[in-house]
């Protein structure tokens, strides 16, 4: 709708294969969350990882409980170095918030 532009990397730059067009969507906000369209991307192996460097709803600066789901947790990555700032939300943690 708004066509957001989000940087998708992998974390490892050891990926190979052809790139190939596709589709990055994801589960929050209906079947309009598209992360990428018509992508140029290397074809992800299992056990890949990829970040989205922009994460919309995905990250904590826009996320809410909308649907259920709990927020996410938050990594805080310096250089070579991570570290976690913030725990994911649990289930029991959104039913607490009722009542």
């Amino acid at each position: 709708m708004y066509q957001p532009h989000h940087d998708i990397l992998p974390v490892r730059k050891k990926l190979r294969g052809t790139l190939e067009l596709m589709d990055v969507v994801g589960p929050v906000c209906e079947s309009s969350d598209v992360l990428a369209h018509q992508r140029k991307m290397v074809l992800p192996q299992r056990g890949d990882l990829w970040a989205v460097m922009s994460a919309g709803a995905y990250g904590m600066s826009m996320a809410s409980t909308y649907n259920s789901r709990g927020r996410p947790a938050e990594v805080l990555v310096s250089g070579s170095r991570y570290r976690s700032i913030g725990r994911r939300e649990t289930a029991e943690d959104l039913i607490s918030l009722e009542g």
